[in-house]
This record gives C-alpha cells, sequence and structure tokens, in this order.
C-alpha cells in the first residue's frame, strides 16, 4: 500500500516537472518570435529611404517644396524660408517623402528635385527592448537631415535677376515629377514661395500696370486640384 503511493506521488511530480518545462520552452519561443517580428526593420529604399510597400519605394505622404529664386531675397525673407521649411519638415511624420524644387533665374524649368527623400525615423520614439535609439539616430543624420543641410545652404543665396519668371510652368513640373510620380496612402502638399508673378513670352503680369506687385515673400499652400488654402 506504502508502495503504490509512494509511485502516485512520483508520477504526479514527474507530470509537474514537464508542465513546467512546456511552459518554460513555449515561453521561450513566444519570446524570440516577438523579439524577431517587433526588431523587424522596415524595408526603406535605398535611393529615395521611402518604405517598400509591395516591392515598390511608397511614401505615407508627400510634401513638395517649391522655390521661386528668379528675384534676389532680402536677408529677412531668407531666414523666413529656412525658419519655414525647417518647421514644416519638423512637423511631418517619418515616411513623408520631402521635394525640394527651385526656379532659377536663368528661366529654366526645373523638372528633378534638388532634394527628394522621405524622412525616416530620429529613434526619439525607438523601443528600448527592441530598437536602438543611437542607431536610429545616426541614421536619421547620415541620411537625411546632413543631406537636407547641405542642400539648404545653397538655397535662397541666388543674387541675380532673372529676365523670366514661369511660375506657371514650374508648378505644373512639380504636378508631374512628384504628384503624379508618388502615390502615397496621404495628403500631397505643395508649399510655394514666390510673389506668383508670372513672367513669360506667353502670358506676363508685368504688362497689366494696374496690378499691384506683391511687397513681401507670399507663401501659400495649394493642394494637387490647384485650390489655395
Amino acid at each position: 500500500m506504502a508502495l503504490r503511493k509512494k509511485k502516485k506521488g512520483s508520477q504526479a511530480k514527474d507530470l509537474i516537472l514537464i508542465s513546467v518545462l512546456l511552459v518554460l520552452i513555449l515561453g521561450a519561443i513566444g519570446g524570440a518570435a516577438w523579439m524577431y517580428f517587433g526588431n523587424k526593420k522596415a524595408e526603406l529604399d535605398k535611393t529615395t529611404f521611402c518604405p517598400i510597400v509591395n516591392g515598390e519605394p511608397t511614401p505615407s505622404a508627400t510634401l513638395t517644396i517649391l522655390l521661386d529664386e528668379t528675384d534676389p531675397l532680402s536677408s529677412l525673407q531668407q531666414d523666413f524660408v529656412m525658419v519655414a521649411i525647417e518647421n514644416m519638415v519638423r512637423e511631418v511624420e517619418p515616411g513623408t517623402l520631402i521635394s525640394i524644387y527651385t526656379l532659377s533665374s536663368t528661366g529654366e524649368i526645373t523638372r528633378k528635385p534638388v532634394f527628394e527623400r522621405c524622412k525616416i525615423r530620429d529613434g526619439s520614439d525607438a523601443d528600448p527592448l527592441t530598437e536602438n535609439e543611437k542607431l536610429l539616430k545616426k541614421r536619421f543624420i547620415n541620411n537625411f537631415r546632413a543631406p537636407l543641410a547641405s542642400i539648404m545652404t545653397g538655397l535662397t543665396s541666388s543674387q541675380e535677376k532673372g529676365k523670366e519668371s514661369k511660375i506657371i510652368e514650374q508648378i505644373q513640373s512639380c504636378a508631374i515629377n512628384t504628384f503624379q510620380k508618388w502615390h502615397p496612402e496621404g495628403e500631397q502638399t505643395l508649399v510655394i514661395f514666390s510673389d506668383m508673378l508670372q513672367n513669360s513670352q506667353g502670358f506676363s503680369m508685368y504688362k497689366n500696370r494696374n496690378y499691384k506687385f506683391a511687397d513681401c515673400l507670399v507663401l501659400k499652400k495649394v493642394d494637387y486640384l490647384g485650390s489655395q488654402q
């Protein structure tokens, strides 16, 4: 009788031990899976650093900036442009494509942006368990902030007055080469720094004497359909 009780007690201990081992194994597998999928990086395009979706670089939204350089800017206007661009870039979410176009004093239409990259994460929202904040910050500086800063230093520096200002054609170029090229899930925004005075052989606002010229830099927000906000 005592032998039978001893045998049953041994079996119970074995079952408990096996159960504990199973729980530990399942826990280890679950933890490894969570670490793998939680730490899996979103694939980014090597040129634009936009997220890859279905094999194609796909920004979550677009912010297109057009700077009219056909007239020299005053020091105050230059400061205004720089601060405004920095604020806009800071406020957009990672994954937003930043495209910067310039309308130069030569009168040539810019078909390709002087800067075009998606904003990437700076590490400030890094998960301490699965992500390396310092690594994310370093990638942000090297692949986004530094290239943007390099372009920004050359903007607004032109002191030559252009003979023509094809602002309408340049807006069309932005629409074709950014809005029609990219298909984000979110909004597409166009911001224009210009007095908006068209001056070309086909049409010139300067020939209208009753037109009141802008005495300061004009900032306008235009959506894809061209409605001003």
